[in-house]
């Protein structure tokens, strides 16, 4: 069985005392059930792969003050370097590298270069500002 789709969100349950459930935002499903016992309250997952994804997203946040908003920013840098690696790659090579003794090409030469700095430029700001984080 597959783990609830998401997103999930939190609901209030209980009569005399009020607790966040989890649920599917699709039809407000609930993933678990709470229940108190000799004066202790128990949570219970009905679904074992929504239990080990809880417990692994919670582990994976482990020192995050704001899981979401890391996440979204760890996101949004690998998409900048995925950005400028593809730049690097979509360089010319062969017509404006290859030809370096040939100086009649050199304008396109030069212009490939030109985009291999500015694309180099873009990785190391993204690799400093993945460093300067990390400190």
């Amino acid at each position: 069985m597959k783990h609830t789709p998401e997103p999930w969100v939190l609901f209030e349950v209980g009569e005399r005392f009020k607790y966040q459930c989890p649920a599917a935002a699709s039809d407000n499903t609930s993933i678990l059930t709470t229940t108190e016992e000799d004066g202790v309250v128990w949570a219970a997952v009905y679904n074992d792969e929504d239990a080990r994804r809880i417990v692994a997203c919670v582990n994976a946040c482990a020192g995050m003050e704001n899981p979401a908003d890391e996440i979204a920013k760890l996101k949004s840098e690998r998409s900048e370097m995925l950005s400028a690696l593809k730049e690097i790659l979509n360089i010319n090579w062969r017509d404006g590298l290859a030809g370096l003794e040939r100086p009649t090409d050199f304008a396109e030469r030069a212009a490939a270069l030109r985009a291999l700095g500015e694309a180099t430029d873009i990785a190391r700001a993204a690799i400093n500002n993945l460093k300067s984080e990390l400190l």
